[in-house]
């Protein structure tokens, strides 16, 4: 089996991107591969059914690994935008002085910056 062409590919892949190999393989790539495997194979050998599912199985888990990293991002990103707004408004609650409490009615009042809040 002539593998050169696919190892032409990778040679070219690896020459630019150097770091993190598995993290920035994509789609096309992949594609690229798959089909360069499927152009130089063997014609009295042919690759199994087996492995080619195989393969498609392991390309459709990494797709739906990286969809799921990019919705848990997405969650956090939320996540965080609430959190700042609730102590953005934490902060601004507690910032009032208390002149003094008091029972009016028989109902206990706060009287704060001399306004009357319940």
């Amino acid at each position: 089996m002539d593998v050169s062409e696919v190892q032409g590919k990778y040679k070219e892949y690896s020459a630019e991107k150097k770091n993190d190999f598995a993290s920035n393989m994509d789609k096309d790539m992949f594609l690229e591969l798959l089909v360069a495997q499927m152009r130089n194979q063997d014609p009295l050998n042919p690759m199994e059914d087996r492995e080619f599912i195989a393969q498609m199985a392991q390309f459709s888990s990494l797709e739906q690994m990286q969809n799921l990293n990019s919705g848990l991002d997405s969650f956090k990103e939320e996540v965080m935008e609430q959190i700042q707004h609730m102590n953005n408004n934490m902060v601004l609650s507690q910032t009032n002085i208390v002149d003094k409490i008091a029972l009016l009615n028989t109902t206990v009042e706060q009287i704060i910056n001399a306004y009357n809040n319940e």
